[in-house]
């Protein structure tokens, strides 16, 4: 019932000139008129903020540097409205060393509490899930005995939130003087419950509104995609060549730019500008090289296999928590179970630490400790694992 609500909500509200963006309302629900009051509490996460990221100048200018831009590209403005209507975003950074391009992200908190207990998050609907699920996306990328891989430029912040609705997405930030200002952002926001909905529903109303002159690319949309990733792919390079040349121009209507594109033939890549290409990365601990991340997994695109990259510890194990134990098993992360096995032991482990009633922050002892140590010293043999990416073509189907 919510779902068709708030699929009804976008039918009637979205918008789109030729050729431009699109434009969406926040799909508020009945708890709206109790959202209440939130200045002060981005404020203080603004202070703390500030205070920590004064310990760090590196990050201090990453961060700086990232809110700049943000104004830069529009994406977001000055409230003409100096009040505290509406609800404020508190905001924080998230650093992560393995991407390829963005070393650091801003993370828009929009379920932080009001004085009436309610967030922004808690006033919206989230909308239902319009793309296959991460492993049928990935079993089909299998399929292809040439593949192609891409990603949408800042793809939420290409919708545009409607005008009236900005003011529930204020932020606390400093201008070029280093006074506090209101801004509004403009556009789908990361942390807003309903902006992974707007953001892939704009993706597949494009390719109801366009797809009809690139119909390669319409195919991939909607069945190939995971939120802003493409894992494709085809029988020949020709054919991937077509798909390519299809979804840049199809995104391109919508104001969607892809980028990040790799594949496994080199015909493929010749045909791709090199800036508009995914940068390879290589993992000293394995010793693997030319490798992309591929929704989550570690693909190397020359020789076309999926594999690990699991750190063995440089230091002797000799304690550890629930916390901990849950943290490491959280970074394997093999949605086809390559490693089967191997997760069904940490699951058991989980099991009997669960059994016992432990707290987060409670410390293994005895025999389960040991079991943990031991298991965490051998974790990083799944780093021999080379899964081969194509595991199922017509062309292999002997039957």
């Amino acid at each position: 019932m919510t779902e068709a609500l708030v699929e009804n909500h976008f039918a009637n509200t979205h918008e789109r000139k030729c050729n431009e963006r699109y434009t969406v309302r926040l799909p508020f629900n009945e708890l709206r008129s109790q959202l209440g009051n939130s200045y002060a509490m981005a404020s203080r996460r603004l202070d703390k903020l500030l205070i920590s990221l004064a310990t760090n100048a590196v990050k201090r200018e990453c961060y700086f540097a990232f809110m700049a831009e943000y104004l830069s590209l529009d994406h977001m403005e000055e409230s003409d409205q100096d009040n505290r209507e509406g609800y404020f975003i508190p905001h924080h950074a998230v650093f992560k060393e393995t991407s390829s391009t963005t070393k650091m992200r801003v993370v828009f908190d929009a379920s932080a509490k009001t004085t009436s207990g309610l967030s922004l998050n808690d006033i919206v609907r989230v909308g239902p899930t319009v793309q296959n699920d991460l492993q049928t996306v990935i079993l089909r990328f299998c399929s292809h005995p040439v593949v192609l891989t891409a990603d949408i430029r800042k793809m939420y912040r290409q919708v545009w939130i409607n005008k009236d609705d900005r003011k529930f997405q204020k932020v606390i930030w400093m201008d070029n003087k280093g006074v506090r200002k209101i801004f509004e952002l403009k556009t789908v926001t990361h942390g807003v419950a309903s902006s992974p909905y707007h953001a892939t529903k704009a993706l597949i109303q494009l390719t109801i509104d366009e797809g009809k002159d690139f119909s390669l690319a319409e195919q991939v949309i909607r069945y190939d995609s995971y939120i802003d990733d493409f894992l494709t792919g085809g029988g020949s390079s020709e054919e991937v060549i077509r798909i390519y040349n299809a979804l840049s121009s199809l995104l391109k209507r919508g104001g969607f730019e892809v980028h990040k594109f790799c594949s496994n033939d080199p015909k493929v890549l010749n045909e791709i500008p090199e800036d508009l290409q995914e940068k390879c990365i290589s993992f000293k601990e394995t010793g693997i090289e030319n490798t992309v991340c591929a929704l989550g997994l570690i693909w190397n695109s020359i020789d076309d296999f999926f594999t690990f990259d699991v750190e063995s510890s440089s230091r002797e194990i000799t304690s550890s928590t629930k916390r901990m134990v849950l943290s490491d098993i959280g970074r394997l992360f093999d949605p086809l179970c390559f490693s089967g096995p191997i997760i069904t032991r940490t699951k058991l482990i989980m099991q009997q630490i669960w059994r016992l009633g432990l707290k987060w922050d409670d410390e293994l002892r005895g025999d389960l400790l040991q079991e943990w140590i031991r298991f965490k010293s051998q974790l990083p043999v799944v780093n021999q694992i080379k899964k081969a990416t194509l595991y199922y073509s017509k062309q292999h189907d002997t039957n």
